[in-house]
């Protein structure tokens, strides 16, 4: 049985963390989390009682009752696990034990991943430029995004980001610090919410949205924007266990968002993308148009629409939905509009705006990836501009060699022949299976 990533083993923290089984512990979520991320980051060995007691619970380690603290804590862990395991994760594929006589977490894979091709794999100059956007992310937050232990401990007042504005900053300010921080937090994750053909980037998002989740559990907001990057996993999952345990979450998860906040949009979209992810499209359509109805100027709201609009067929409320001139409040995403811009136009034959939108992204910064090379050269394939075309498809090739847009492609289309368009254009001018 292979090991699994430290991706997966994140994913099951996550699980675990979001349970009922730890819901009301703070200090057993603190003291798993710290023990999983120090063995993560290669120190399993250095895991120890006074070490647990000092990083976790603020001890002083030559306190004679420091070391009992960690030993009741650690069997509450355990307990919790197991009680985890019986119930709520009975399905899941990776399990986190913490075995008796120490601290160190042992992680299990009960069963092989569906086998499926890495059509995901980063080149080792990807993977660089990731570790990157992770380390300024990291820094810019105080080093506490993927640890609960960290960040509360570094995130002062003072540290709190401008990322959420105006009358609601202040009135969430009002509510209380953690409130404010855990939006910050979300405003923040949903700008790495794409592009959702990186699952890396869908579980960073996630572990930002779990630490909202940590920080204000009555906050709606990490629980509909978990929903979202739980719901794009589930998409890039193939049929099976690990896509039903996703599949599962992301609807807890957009439940628990409206529980919270019926009257938020977004509440409300991330409902849809749970549905369109469970391909019920019909419900994943209806609960879009109501976000939409809702807020039409909120631009994750109108980003969620698109996309929805466009994976079920519906390609000129896409367009409608992402149109540049459409006004828009919050301006997280709004480069994302330009790529769904490109995808509607393509698929209505405007080739032309296909193109002018996939550029205007990657002028603007947005993030150049396999997707938007993809459509390019299939929109360059429908003008007859050949050449282009198929210099497109070559970069495709040499930059993202794994990617396999046969394998993804028909998982983002209610109707295959959506799909089928997109392939066959760029099967004209090169693109094959080697």
């Amino acid at each position: 049985m292979p090991n699994p990533t430290d991706s997966e083993i994140r994913f099951a923290l996550s699980r675990v963390l979001g349970s009922e089984a730890l819901r009301n512990s703070d200090r057993s979520k603190e003291f798993l989390t710290y023990v999983v991320e120090q063995s993560l980051a290669g120190q399993a060995k250095s895991i120890k009682g006074k070490t647990i007691a000092a990083d976790v619970f603020g001890r002083d380690p030559s306190e004679v009752d420091s070391d009992n603290v960690v030993r009741v804590e650690a069997r509450r862990v355990r307990r919790k696990l197991s009680d985890y395991y019986t119930d709520e994760g009975a399905s899941d594929a990776v399990r986190i034990h913490i075995d008796s006589g120490g601290y160190a977490p042992r992680f299990e894979m009960l069963e092989t991943m569906e086998d499926e091709p890495d059509i995901f794999k980063l080149t080792p100059r990807q993977s660089y430029v990731g570790a990157i956007v992770v380390a300024l992310i990291v820094a810019l937050m105080g080093g506490g995004v993927l640890t609960m232990w960290m960040a509360r401990s570094t995130l002062s007042p003072s540290a709190v980001s401008d990322t959420v504005a105006g009358t609601e900053r202040k009135a969430l300010r009002e509510k209380s610090l953690s409130t404010l921080q855990a939006a910050n937090l979300d405003v923040q994750g949903r700008n790495l919410l794409f592009p959702i053909t990186d699952p890396k980037r869908q579980i960073l998002a996630l572990s930002l949205f779990e630490e909202a989740i940590a920080l204000d559990p009555e906050y709606f907001g990490g629980y509909a924007s978990a929903a979202h990057s739980i719901g794009t996993l589930a998409l890039l999952s193939a049929e099976g266990p690990r896509q039903q345990t996703l599949l599962t979450r992301a609807t807890e998860m957009s439940q628990r968002a409206l529980e919270l906040a019926p009257q938020e949009a977004w509440a409300h979209a991330a409902r849809a993308w749970a549905h369109l992810a469970g391909r019920d499209f019909d419900t994943a359509i209806k609960a879009a148009q109501l976000a939409e109805e809702m807020d039409p100027k909120d631009s994750s709201v109108l980003d969620t629409y698109g996309m929805v609009m466009f994976m079920t067929g519906h390609f000129d409320e896409a367009s409608a939905a992402s149109d540049p001139n459409r006004k828009r409040h919050g301006d997280g995403q709004r480069l994302v509009r330009h790529n769904i811009r490109g995808v509607a136009s393509f698929h209505l034959s405007q080739f032309e705006d296909a193109i002018d939108a996939f550029e205007t992204a990657i002028q603007e910064g947005a993030p150049v990836s396999p997707p938007t090379l993809v459509f390019m050269a299939a929109s360059y394939e429908g003008l007859g501009r050949l050449e282009e075309a198929k210099k497109t498809v070559a970069e495709l090739r040499e930059t993202y060699p794994e990617f396999r847009p046969d394998l993804v492609f028909p998982r983002f289309y209610r109707d295959p022949l959506h799909a089928t368009a997109v392939l066959d254009a760029i099967g004209r001018v090169g693109w094959s299976i080697d």
